[in-house]
């Protein structure tokens, strides 16, 4: 896979969304998930590659990844 956004041939990301864990409060730092809803539109395969990082800390290895590979006929 690399490391690229999947081409729109095969898959489109259609929302990108946080969702906080049941804190009482707003607050940063409060633990919950990233959801990423993709929606397939055509034959093909396409691989899809998230890291998860710090945006301020640019030299540093992600503490972790997650790949897929969608394959559609």
């Amino acid at each position: 896979m690399q490391n690229r956004p999947p081409s729109d041939e095969v898959l489109v990301l259609k929302t990108e969304s946080f969702e906080q864990k049941e804190s009482g409060r707003n607050m940063v730092g409060v633990p919950g998930t990233f959801v990423f809803r993709y929606v397939v539109t055509g034959k093909g395969s396409e691989g899809i590659r998230l890291e998860y990082r710090r945006s301020w800390e640019k030299n540093k290895e992600p503490s972790g990844r997650f790949e897929v590979l969608v394959r559609s006929k």
